[in-house]
């Protein structure tokens, strides 16, 4: 489920006789902050995992030195479920699993693994991947509203749901499972997909990503240490189902209802069905939006959608279908279904 992490070690302790294998470096002035104090020295290095039949993906470690106080203090950043299982793959980790990742790490860092739990966590990705038939394709595009966040599309493959602290992301993980390389017999050769695959499957996964773990009140209360992401797992775990579910959803993809004959008002219905069906929902809502005058904004949207729906065929409930999906690939990931699937 854990994906890309970031932690602190405040006071951490480093072999002084390996201080050179790390590299100095001067971390660039961010715009609007104060300069970094010049009794900050900063120094960074790569941390791979070292097991047997495992993609080389690493973690970035940077500690910085506070020459003052005498005191080191570690950030490490990335994806712990990479780092762990290996890249280009789709499983997800279990709680036994990222319990593993965490003491490899602590034998890594030559740190007793309490000292990780303490870890002070700032930033937190989590997401769920789940096998759909190609008929589901595209669905990304019928997730249409969250909230006063931005919604952007890119490459028609990957949607975004951007707010301050914390954004959700959908995208076909098979496409980036396959968009890399490999080593077959010495040799660097491209990943490719197979037919079957690529014209019968869809691998549809879902991130929130939250890029301050202190601005979002959930995760400052359940998720600011290590430690905690073990402790309340299948409560994270429920938040992200829960985020998946206040998405607003509209059927974007399943086809046009065929009606005979009309009144007036139901012409004027079907009109606005199809602007709203060569504009897109969003941009309809959007419009909306900008330029209703009155205050119950949520009762328009709703409307908009219930007559919206009113001409689309509704022999497949895609929602609850990816709904039922996202829920039982949650399930096998609580503690209750702790049996880890890697060596």
């Amino acid at each position: 489920m854990y994906d890309n992490i970031t932690f602190y070690i405040d006071y951490f302790e480093p072999s002084r006789n390996k201080i050179r294998e790390w590299l100095q470096y001067y971390p660039k002035p961010k715009e609007g902050k104060k300069p970094l104090p010049k009794k900050y020295h900063y120094f960074k290095r790569k941390i791979y995992n070292g097991r047997p039949g495992k993609d080389k993906f690493f973690l970035t470690l940077s500690l910085r030195y506070d020459d003052t106080a005498d005191i080191f203090r570690l950030r490490v950043s990335g994806s712990i479920r990479k780092w762990f299982i290996g890249d280009n793959n789709r499983q997800n980790l279990r709680p036994d699993d990222f319990k593993k990742s965490l003491k490899l790490l602590a034998q890594s860092l030559g740190v007793e693994e309490y000292e990780i739990l303490l870890g002070r966590v700032t930033k937190l990705e989590t997401g769920l991947t789940v096998l759909l038939k190609n008929n589901f394709r595209d669905i990304h595009s019928c997730f249409v509203w969250y909230r006063s966040f931005e919604r952007r599309e890119e490459h028609g493959t990957t949607l975004y749901f951007e707010g301050t602290n914390y954004k959700f992301v959908f995208y076909d993980k098979y496409i980036e499972m396959t968009s890399g390389k490999r080593r077959v017999n010495g040799r660097t050769v491209p990943i490719r997909i197979k037919d079957r695959v690529k014209n019968e499957l869809y691998f549809l996964r879902f991130e929130v990503n939250v890029n301050k773990v202190s601005g979002v009140a959930f995760y400052k209360k359940n998720a600011s240490t290590v430690g905690q992401l073990i402790e309340n797992w299948n409560l994270i775990l429920s938040q992200v189902i829960k985020y998946l579910k206040a998405i607003k959803f509209v059927d974007m993809l399943s086809a046009e209802k065929l009606v005979k004959e009309m009144t007036c008002s139901e012409l004027k219905e079907y009109l606005k069905y199809k602007y709203t069906r060569e504009i897109g929902m969003y941009e309809a809502i959007k419009l909306m939006k900008e330029t209703y005058v009155g205050t119950n904004e949520t009762y328009r949207m709703n409307k908009m959608i219930k007559t919206f729906m009113k001409y689309v065929e509704d022999e497949i409930n895609r929602r609850e279908c990816l709904l039922i999906g996202f829920e039982n690939k949650a399930d096998s990931l609580r503690h209750y279904n702790n049996k880890s699937n890697i060596n």
